[in-house]
């Protein structure tokens, strides 16, 4: 990150750096003299991330240890993190996006222990109908026409927890192919 410095605003670039201090002071074993001289050292000691490990290979073949500079003009961090991710991150013609979610639960009903394995796999079309738009696009939209539809006219901020908003949303998008698969097992 350092050797882009020169396209981070100011204050972005002394945000950085002021939490790296932060991170060396917290720690009465090191100086910044000593140990946290790469991006990777601080990877390893605030995340946990190792240089064998599979999120460190995304990061590096994402292009966050490059040397490559980005032209960003009155941008701030954020802009310089998109930078990155549309220059590898950009499908080329004949490519298309996946999403698969899986979540596991287990809870005890009854004195019964229980298992839920709720599944979902989204397959992009193209490059413009991705998997991605459509499972942050389609429920923000489907969202939007529900409330529209049922006259909501409730001013505030609205949780989708409650059954009248979320159930019609959640079947609207089933008829579209977003939905997930739910599996109940007793353990």
């Amino acid at each position: 990150l350092k050797n882009n410095a020169d396209i981070f605003s100011k204050n972005a670039l002394d945000d950085v750096f002021t939490d790296y201090q932060n991170l060396i002071s917290s720690q009465p074993e090191l100086s910044s003299e000593t140990v946290l001289n790469t991006d990777i050292d601080y990877l390893k000691l605030e995340y946990g991330i190792m240089p064998t490990s599979h999120e460190f290979k995304n990061l590096e073949w994402s292009g966050f240890f490059s040397d490559k500079k980005f032209k960003i003009k009155g941008g701030n961090f954020s802009d310089f993190l998109l930078a990155i991710l549309k220059d590898k991150w950009t499908l080329d013609d004949d490519d298309i996006d996946e999403i698969v979610m899986v979540h596991t639960f287990i809870f005890k009903i009854d004195k019964n222990l229980k298992k839920l394995t709720s599944f979902l796999k989204i397959e992009g079309e193209d490059k413009t109908y991705t998997a991605m738009s459509k499972t942050v696009g389609l429920p923000i939209a489907v969202l939007v026409e529900h409330i529209i539809n049922v006259n909501f006219n409730k001013s505030g901020i609205h949780l989708p927890f409650k059954k009248n908003i979320y159930e019609p949303v959640l079947e609207r998008l089933s008829e579209l192919g977003i939905n997930f698969i739910d599996k109940e097992i007793n353990i």
